[in-house]
């Protein structure tokens, strides 16, 4: 690494650690809190997290008195020590002395250690003077005091740079909430605009004696832009604050792999690259832990213990790189080893024993998409569960995690030569571009980035598909995929299709109609959607309407040409049936999606009439209902399924805004077997529920 990378690191170190300081000195300060397991939990993690991070950088006694406190505050944490006036006050000595060790002074602090570790043990001690300057050069440390190896020194950097007036330390969670009352304002202006225009076009071809409106109406257009640019230009700034340096991540992800190397008894070079990429808070946070999978998962299965590389003609030492870069809102994270590769012919093989897969969807499957089967939940290669790998569920919450996202993964692996994982990610969570569509009576909007184009769907030779310059695609329609009213009708115009890429997969997703790009804030949609299929969160448009953000992945993997491993090995199992019974487009949509992704074959109603004439004639294993519909509510519909002989054994689910005691008697009373609030909605209880009534 070079020195100015490093430089970047010790600075983020003190910043670090200044926090850290101040959380063990708020609990040692604090009577009740040093006799609180809880808040002496937190002094703990504080001084555990500063000691690894001072070992990344050099500050290695730094590293050594944390390790110390560490012991003292352990002992108290477990009941084994009582922290009294001598602990509080040595503890408070050894933090004046951090805090003086992390600004790059030289001091001694033997007597210290001795001190903490005679308080860890249990024995009296004098509390010594705060961190006596180091014995002069050439002087025998006194015992106990660390002495860096020869080929290892005690690399303290040189005092900070004084901070000037253009630096500021402010806490995460206020930049946070005032992002949040900043994109509050964002309503407004739309709002404010839409109703100029709409002054605007009511003065338009009206008599002369207007003219000075329009000339109001104008001005007031001028000034709601004004405002909308004053907005964007500040809430970008405060973003800006909420952006973090890359160099944290990277210097994370390679203390994992050179761990695990370590541990493993492989010889690898890690190399990282990217540090002075900046990216949202809230996005590193969400990737860290997904992406130490991925890394632990090259390190594990993919670089060959050292005789095992030599004997296949390759140097000893294997090769991991990990590069951040970023391209406008774009974050492009590589993750690439010179390793044995992946074997889809192996996958499959292990797909099969499994029963992932059936004998003619391996057949059928290319070698892409047999390498990606290693994304596929429950799915590992591993011949037993290690504290490492085993379980089948790394790779997955990687794909997981970057689509929750609205990012997309791909791998590409040569056999023998190594593998390569290419992510991409917004680098902020704020701001959102996507393409407005129509399907069914319905606005959706699809992200930006993972559109390709979009064409005028002529007649094509073969049914279901489109060509798409010199591509053949599958052709899908959304309002099939939703379960839209006259979800493939596109009346006065020719459909269009709008052909998507995500994960290495193309699709061609018929609508209605486009109706151009747009931005907004791109908001979860709550407990009430949770992870479903084909959805990924909701934006704000300029008349006040949310519209549903569909997820680009799931389209993709949509299509009924593609690949659909692990659906023929269900078919034989007969799925239960389910009716979903509601009136909101939306979630309709999203309780059959949320059911269908759990292997369930699901029929969906729009009232409580239309699932009493669907369930009279093709009965159905459970119902899932709301109650306040037209024609037929949820009470009605699950009094006339109990009275009914024929369909009384049919359990009934109501999943409803009326949560009164009264209005759960109700639902008692008709013979519901269950009331779920969607107030409190929460979609474990719901599957689990589920799992339970059908198995």
């Amino acid at each position: 690494m070079t020195q100015d990378f490093m430089e970047e690191l010790r600075q983020d170190f003190i910043l670090e650690a200044g926090e850290y300081v101040s959380m063990v000195r708020d609990v040692l300060g604090d009577p009740a809190a040093v006799r609180d397991p809880k808040r002496l939990e937190e002094a703990y993690r504080a001084l555990h997290n500063m000691k690894g991070a001072s070992q990344a950088v050099g500050y290695l006694k730094v590293s050594t008195l944390c390790q110390a406190m560490e012991s003292v505050v352990s002992a108290a944490k477990r009941g084994g020590l009582s922290l009294e006036t001598p602990h509080i006050l040595t503890l408070g000595s050894a933090l004046d002395s951090l805090s003086r060790l992390i600004q790059g002074e030289e001091l001694n602090v033997g007597d210290l250690l001795k001190a903490l570790k005679d308080l860890a043990e249990g024995r009296q001690v004098d509390v010594p003077s705060p961190s006596a300057p180091r014995a002069p050069q050439g002087e025998t440390p006194p015992p106990g005091e660390p002495v860096a190896p020869a080929d290892q020194p005690d690399r303290q950097p040189s005092p900070p740079a004084p901070q000037g007036s253009d630096t500021v330390r402010v806490r995460f969670s206020q930049v946070e909430e005032l992002s949040m009352l900043l994109e509050d304002l964002i309503p407004l202006v739309l709002y404010a605009a839409r109703k100029a225009e709409d002054l605007n076009q009511a003065a338009k071809g009206q008599a002369g004696n207007l003219r000075h409106l329009r000339e109001l109406t104008k001005g007031l257009l001028e000034d709601v832009g004004s405002i909308d640019r004053s907005v964007k230009n500040l809430l970008d700034k405060v973003r800006q604050l909420s952006m973090l340096s890359a160099s944290g991540l990277l210097r994370y992800l390679k203390e994992a792999a050179s761990s695990l190397a370590i541990k493993t008894q492989k010889e690898l070079w890690v190399s990282v690259s990217g540090g002075d990429v900046r990216l949202d808070r809230n996005v590193m946070e969400s990737l860290k832990e997904p992406l130490v999978h991925l890394v632990r998962n090259s390190v594990d299965h993919g670089i060959e213990p050292p005789q095992e590389r030599e004997a296949s003609g390759k140097p000893r030492v294997g090769n991991l790189e990990i590069e951040i870069s970023a391209s406008g809102s774009v974050g492009i994270l590589t993750v690439r080893d010179d390793g044995r590769g992946i074997d889809p012919r192996r996958l499959k093989q292990r797909a099969l024993k499994d029963r992932l897969i059936t004998p003619e969807e391996a057949e059928a499957m290319s070698d892409q998409e047999a390498t990606e089967l290693i994304f596929r939940s429950g799915f590992s290669t591993a011949d037993r569960v290690t504290d490492v790998s085993g379980r089948g569920i790394g790779m997955s919450i990687v794909k997981e995690t970057v689509e929750r996202l609205g990012g997309s993964i791909r791998v590409e692996s040569q056999v023998g030569h190594g593998t390569c994982f290419t992510l991409e990610f917004p680098v902020t969570m704020r701001t959102y571009q996507g393409v407005l569509v129509a399907a069914g009576g319905h606005l959706f909007s699809l992200p930006s980035s993972s559109v390709e184009c979009s064409i005028r769907i002529e007649r094509s030779p073969h049914p279901g598909m489109i060509r798409v310059k010199d591509r053949h695609l599958p052709l899908v329609p959304l309002g099939d995929l939703l379960s839209l009213k006259d979800g493939t009708s596109s009346k006065g115009s020719r459909p269009v299709a709008v052909v998507i890429s995500s994960s290495g997969s193309s699709v061609a997703i018929q609508v209605d109609q486009v109706l151009g790009v747009h931005e907004g804030i791109l908001k979860p949609l709550g407990e009430f959607l949770g992870k479903v299929r084909f959805f990924q969160g909701g934006v704000l448009l300029g008349n006040g309407s949310v519209v549903p953000v569909l997820n680009p992945s799931d389209l993709a993997d949509s299509s009924p040409h593609g690949s659909s491993a692990g659906q023929g090995a269900q078919a034989d199992q007969g799925p239960k049936r389910i009716l979903v019974v509601e009136d909101s487009v939306t979630s309709r949509a999203l309780l059959r999606n949320l059911m269908t992704s759990l292997g369930y074959q699901v029929t969906t109603a729009a009232d409580g009439q239309e699932a009493w004439e669907v369930i009279s004639r093709d009965p159905h294993h459970l119902v899932i209902t709301d109650v306040e519909m037209p024609r037929m509510d949820g009470f009605e519909l699950t009094r006339r399924i109990k009275g009914s002989p024929a369909l009384r054994s049919i359990q009934v689910i109501l999943v409803t805004s009326l949560e009164s005691p009264e209005d759960v008697q109700r639902g008692i009373e008709a013979g519901a077997d269950a009331h779920v609030p969607k107030g409190s909605f929460d979609q474990g209880r719901l599957t689990s529920l589920v799992s339970d009534m059908l198995g």
